[in-house]
């Protein structure tokens, strides 16, 4: 998969960076981001960068896994000889349309077992022009279909699109390869390809905007463009400038860097931010992450998927038995992510599971016995304003009549205080003194004392009056039960 180039980290071809060929979690990848240089870049230099402590920093290997660790994401990068700034590199005679051919073939070899998974480019400078090619060659072959159809997003970084004229487009190709001041013993073909007056260019640009305007009706590609604000040292000029580095209709950012800067991040600033946000409104998060974060509790996780923005807590089913994220949290009794779902103005308090129809109201009370969170779980919600208090779930029962039939006294305290409903009936007509009743004659029958005192409990709380009629022992409670 990997072959050396010059550079101690700088290699051709495909290079995972994460998760790592030896990791045993690359079973469980579900989106695949390919990092792809430009003319004079490299596979590892061109996306590193110095931090304010003078440390280099790879911001594809360094940061961006934990940042997009809920996403389960694989990260590689794209070497290709086209290294024009060193006159003593021994440059292949390969073309852009060369390139991106090694490129689609390096890719159906990498995703033979996975070939439905959703890939994400990211590109600087020219070598967005190689993706631009592969993904129109993909879109038109039989052989690497699946990586034109499942390429979800693009971000481009100083690439030369379609300016206000063809002139602009030009203008801005040749600023890159003066930009790149050593140009002999290169790769010559590639810098006769680039020339405006070439006709191949021009025909790879029309090609990929035909493409991406299709795509939008159906199966659309996200598309951004990252544009510099600030001339190289020596050349006194941006190199691609913001008409030329954007497409209509698509994303534009603009960064205060030169050209081969757009791509250096030494530390999670804000234009690091805004890529990472980019990358996150288009990958999906696996529900799995959410439900793991949940049942261990942890906030901080549950708030990085919370920040993405990117996960609909009131669509996705994170659970078979409870449903959703809320639903699962409130059942569980995980306070810590509890709080962070119920005070996300973005989360459906009264959302009911799938399976159930039982709100997290219904959920938490109901489990009080069971978790040691409930009861605090239950206390939130009833602080809530928008919480409805008597819904009812599939059998018609109330968190009211669940939390009677389940003998939880103290839930049954918590919603009459909050004006719980005690006359609402369920689907067999019944109120919730009916089936207190009817769980203090079973416990009576079984001679469980414990469970007795719970069930009076109960039916003092929901009716004084017939609570005081029954006997107060237990051989007299089984005589007239």
């Amino acid at each position: 998969m990997v072959a050396y180039s010059s550079g101690t980290r700088d290699r051709l071809g495909l290079t995972e960076l994460y998760p790592g060929a030896n990791d045993v979690s690359g079973d469980r990848i579900e989106n695949d981001i390919v990092f792809v240089h430009g003319l004079r870049g490299r596979s590892h230099s061109t996306w590193t960068a110095e931090n304010e402590a003078r440390q280099s920093v790879m911001w594809p290997e360094q940061l961006l896994p934990d940042d997009l660790d809920c996403t389960r994401s694989r990260i590689m990068t794209y070497g290709y000889d086209a290294n024009v700034k060193n006159p003593l590199s021994n440059a292949s005679m390969a073309t852009i349309r060369h390139h991106s051919d090694h490129l689609l073939h390096s890719l159906k070899t990498e995703r033979s077992m996975c070939r439905e998974r959703p890939l994400v480019f990211v590109a600087h400078s020219l070598g967005g022009l190689i993706v631009k090619d592969a993904v129109h060659k993909a879109d038109n072959s039989i052989d690497y279909s699946d990586i034109g159809k499942y390429t979800k997003a693009i971000l481009f970084f100083g690439t030369p699109h379609h300016g206000s004229s063809n002139a602009d487009f030009g203008g801005a190709v040749v600023n890159i390869l003066s930009a790149v001041p050593f140009i002999g013993g290169t790769n010559k073909d590639i810098v006769n390809q680039l020339q405006p007056s070439d006709i191949s260019l021009q025909d790879l640009e029309d090609n990929f905007s035909t493409l991406a305007t299709k795509r939008r009706i159906e199966n659309p590609i996200h598309i951004a463009c990252f544009y510099e604000d600030v001339a190289i040292p020596g050349l006194n000029k941006i190199v691609v400038p913001r008409r030329s580095a954007t497409m209509e209709a698509y994303t534009k950012i603009k960064f205060d860097t030169d050209h081969f800067g757009l791509v250096k991040f030494g530390e999670r600033d804000w234009r690091y931010k805004s890529v990472l946000g980019e990358l996150r409104s288009v990958l999906p998060i696996a529900p799995e992450k959410v439900k793991n974060a949940i049942m261990r509790d942890n906030d901080r996780v549950l708030q990085r998927i919370i920040d993405t923005k990117c996960f609909d807590f009131n669509k996705t089913i994170v659970d078979s038995d409870t449903g959703y994220a809320i639903c699962l949290a409130a059942h569980r009794g995980r306070v810590k992510t509890f709080r962070l779902l119920v005070n996300n103005p973005n989360v459906d308090h009264n959302i009911q599971d799938r399976r159930w129809r039982q709100t997290p109201l219904i959920r938490a009370a109901k489990g009080i016995n069971e978790f040691t969170g409930n009861f605090e779980i239950t206390e939130l919600l009833l602080q809530k304003e928008d919480v409805e208090i008597d819904t009812r779930d599939k059998w018609g029962q109330t968190a009211l009549l669940s939390c009677v039939k389940e003998r939880v006294p103290k839930g049954v305290r918590l919603l009459l205080d909050a004006d719980a409903n005690r006359q609402i009936k369920d689907d067999e007509d019944r109120l919730p003194i009916y089936w207190a009743g009817e769980n203090l004659q079973k416990a009576a029958e079984q001679e469980d004392e414990d469970q007795v005192q719970e069930c009076l409990e109960i039916m003092k709380m929901l009716d004084p009056r017939a609570a005081r009629r029954l006997p107060m022992n237990r051989q007299a409670m089984v005589r007239v039960t």
